[in-house]
Parts: C-alpha cells; structure tokens; sequence
C-alpha cells in the first residue's frame, strides 16, 4: 500500500491518478473528505498531519509513503509524518522538496524544505527526494486578473524559473513509488525551459488573441497585496526573497523527467493549450 498525503492539492491529485493507472495500491491521506474525487480503487484515510495522533490508522499496511506540505509548515509536517511512518514499519519515504535545496539557496523557502529533508534523512527509513522548480499551475493565481481586467501585477517580472508542470511531478512520484532503484537519490524536476513572468504573461496573451498587460510592481506593493489576501508574513518575505533571486538557480533545466518517465518533460505550452480555458 501506498500513502498519498497532500492528495487533494495541485501536485496530488496526480500523483494519486497516475499510481492508481499503474495498478498500485493507493490511499489517499485528506484531511476534507467533501473534496476528494477519486477513483473508486482509492482507500481515503481523513487524518489530519497537524494532529498526529490522527495519522497511525492511516499508515497501517501502508509500505511507501509520498510526502507533501506546503512550504511554510514542511519541517512539522514532515516531522510528523516521519514519526509516524517508523512506528508502523514504512520502507520508502518520498518527499517533494524544492530546487532550491540544491544550492542551499539562502531563503526561508529553502530552509524550510532542508529542514524537511534532513528528518527523511535521518528517519532510517529509505528516502528519495523530489526536488522542483516553480508549478505551472501557479500561473492559476492570474485568472482573476487576466479575466476581470487583462492585467497581470507582478515584481520581478524579469526573473526567470524553470517551471514543471504538476503532472510530470505526478509522474516521477509514480515511477519512484513503484519501482526500485531510487533509494537515497534526489531528483531535481524542471519543464524544458526557463521562463520569466513577462514572458509566460506574452504567450497567455497570444493563446487568448487579445492583449494582456503585464504591470510591474514594486516589492512593498506586492508584498500589500499579499497581506491583504491574508498571506502568512514569514511566508511572503521567503516569496520575495526567491522572486528577486537573478542569480540563475532557478533557471537551470534538468533532464530528469524524462530520464525517469522516458517522455519530454511538458512545456509551459502544452500546460497552457490544457488549461487556456480557465483564462477566458
């Protein structure tokens, strides 16, 4: 048996889709029962990994575990659920990181997922690391913008991120949950190519045929905006902090998925041309 946790979210939900297609065993960890939509072969586990003492009915019979948190509460959530996992005999942990942790890129983002990483680590429990660049899916937040007003607000709309399309995510998940040979490996996940705001902004724009702007902002206007959708503080400065990074790290493609899956990665095209229609 497979545990899925964070099976409702953007990366998931296919991750769950693509275990199932390859004949796994799957559970899908949630704490929303009214939003799982899964297939009938899925066992859904309601735990929450805030409470972990909701999680070890959830790990019973469960040998791999695929592990996600968002950013800001990844090393409890992860501590969690290692804990967990050693208690009920798991044999694989594999965890979505981030690109940054390559580096040690000097953010809280980063921080926050080394911290993560080092629990994996040192839980005495197979590990592998999945390590991404910033989701497609992301491109989601300029719906109401592009929508309401063909405007999309941004800072830095120069720096340029490796993007990975979600489902790619999904599909290395699956092949390192079903096969062997990843023990103690971290796998750096991009889409094939480097794109900044203003450029994904562009091809939104030739997709829909009619213009969209892109309006730059400032780091204080940004960071308003942010609090005003009740945006965590600690959250938006490690935001900011890896949307100003120029430095390149975040730019650098990697092959891997398609060393893994033996397909290309997606491109942000193929991503929009799916999705085109949640901009209209």
């Amino acid at each position: 048996m497979i545990l899925v946790t964070g099976a409702t979210g953007a990366v998931g939900n296919h991750v769950v889709a693509q275990l199932v297609e390859a004949g796994a065993k799957v559970r899908a960890l949630t704490r929303s029962p009214g939003k799982a939509r899964f297939d009938p072969q899925v066992d859904v586990a309601i735990a929450d990994v805030d409470k972990p003492e909701t999680l070890p009915p959830a790990l019973e019979g469960v040998e791999r575990v695929f592990m996600l948190a968002p950013s800001h509460h990844a090393p409890a959530h992860d501590a969690n659920i290692v804990k967990a996992a050693q208690a009920a005999g798991v044999r694989h942990l594999v965890k979505i990181s981030g690109l940054g942790t390559i580096d040690d890129a000097p953010d809280a983002i980063t921080r926050w997922h080394l911290e993560g990483e080092r629990a994996v680590k040192e839980s005495g429990i197979a590990w592998t690391i999945l390590q991404p660049g910033e989701f497609m899916s992301n491109t989601f937040y300029w719906t109401y913008g592009i929508k309401g007003e063909g405007v999309v607000r941004e800072p830095h709309g120069d720096t340029r991120q490796a993007l990975v399309d979600p489902r790619d995510i999904g599909s290395v998940a699956a092949v390192v949950l079903t096969t062997e040979g990843h023990e103690g490996k971290s796998y750096p996940l991009t889409g094939p190519e480097a794109l900044t705001p203003k450029e994904r902004v562009a091809k939104i724009s030739a997709a829909l045929g009619r213009p969209i702007e892109f309006a730059q902002l400032t780091p204080q206007q940004a960071r308003d905006n942010w609090v005003m959708l009740g945006a965590p503080e600690e959250l938006i400065d490690a935001v900011q902090s890896v949307l100003a990074d120029d430095s390149g790290r975040w730019a650098r493609v990697y092959p891997t998925v398609e060393q893994l899956t033996g397909r290309p990665a997606r491109s942000f095209d193929q991503w929009l041309a799916d999705h085109l229609e949640a901009f209209r």
